[in-house]
């Protein structure tokens, strides 16, 4: 979230400013918690170039603007519902907090951006003399933040994934991604299978590489797709999955009216069968219960045989034309392998 414009999420909680603040980070503070020093972790860090600084364990006054944000945070927004944990025993008391609870983790992150975005931005920071939202505002008048591209974001924060490519190119969700590069991989070397970035962020592209090459932009085979994120795509797939009442009313009252058709002019042309009397019934009865299987009939028949056990009599040889007059002549039969015309 630190690298993208999280505009889109303010818009959408009904925020009065746009949440528009990001850009790339040069250098972090991080405390030895497990998460922070796997290897995925450091994977990540080490390819957007930032550099990582470990605070000791023990000692929050050396990473002082995070914790006092979390009393902030606390005391600002926490305090105005009930349930909260108090800081320690002494404070909480005979308190329940989970009797008392009354926010769902969903409202209680709502109401975390929304206090973020119009509350927090706007409010005089004493370190700062200023609120937070004019302080960025000031900074970032002359010099911009420095932002990564879609394909770095791909690289370091996105899903890999394996994909065999085929004609259509190489097809991630609903998607077909398809540049020169996947066409002549595929001509080349056919169906091939091969890894694949895939980001959220930007559904327009993906980057890919076969056997553990570089790896290469490839753009969506529909340019519409450029552009667009993960969300858009899966609000369009919930519109196709939509249904008009009224266009499904159509389809169907148009349906039952063929099949009323279809049954009137089979009628008209004596194409339906008539109903079985009750003789016709009772030889159906006769007929299909010779086939039925009963442990009498499996006692009777005695124990079953392999189809091929026994043996195949030798096919006759087969009448031939004879060359000179036509008339019909028999091919003789060799003695050394009686059944080599056996499928003939």
């Amino acid at each position: 979230m630190i690298y993208t414009d999280k505009s889109r999420i303010s818009d959408e909680l009904g925020c009065e400013h746009d949440w528009y603040q990001h850009g790339k980070v040069e250098e972090l503070i991080l405390d030895r918690a497990g998460k922070y020093i796997s290897d995925e972790a450091y994977h990540i860090l080490a390819s957007l170039g930032i550099t990582n600084l470990g605070a000791p364990a023990g000692k929050p006054w050396l990473k002082p603007f995070i914790e006092r944000v979390f009393r902030t945070i606390h005391r600002k927004l926490l305090a105005r519902f009930s349930g909260r944990n108090f800081s320690n025993p002494v404070e909480r008391g005979s308190n329940d907090p989970a009797a008392r609870a009354t926010l769902t983790v969903e409202e209680f992150l709502c109401w975390l951006v929304r206090w973020t975005v119009d509350a927090y931005h706007n409010d005089r920071h004493s370190g700062l003399g200023i609120t937070p939202l004019q302080a960025w505002e000031r900074a970032t008048a002359d010099v911009r933040p420095k932002t990564l591209s879609n394909r770095e974001m791909r690289l370091a924060f996105g899903t890999r994934l394996t994909r065999k490519s085929g004609r259509h190119g190489i097809r991630v969700i609903c998607l077909n991604y398809q540049t020169d590069f996947v066409i002549k991989q595929f001509a080349d070397k056919g169906p091939e299978t091969a890894e694949v970035c895939y980001w959220h962020g930007d559904v327009g592209a993906i980057e890919v590489r076969y056997d553990n090459g570089d790896w290469t932009t490839v753009t969506a085979a529909d340019e519409e797709w450029i552009g667009k994120t993960d969300d858009d795509l899966r609000e369009w797939l919930v519109e196709c999955n939509e249904i008009n009442p009224e266009a499904e009313e159509a389809r169907l009252r148009l349906i039952h009216e063929l099949d009323k058709r279809s049954n009137r002019l089979k009628c008209l042309n004596k194409l339906y069968a008539r109903p079985r009397e009750a003789q016709d019934l009772a030889n159906a009865e006769t007929y299909f219960s010779q086939f039925t299987d009963t442990a009498e009939r499996r006692h009777l028949a005695g124990p079953a045989e392999d189809l091929f056990a026994g043996k195949v009599q030798p096919a006759k040889a087969p009448h031939t034309l004879n060359a000179d007059n036509g008339a019909a002549a028999k091919t003789p039969q060799t003695s050394e392998n009686p059944d080599d015309d056996l499928m003939e």
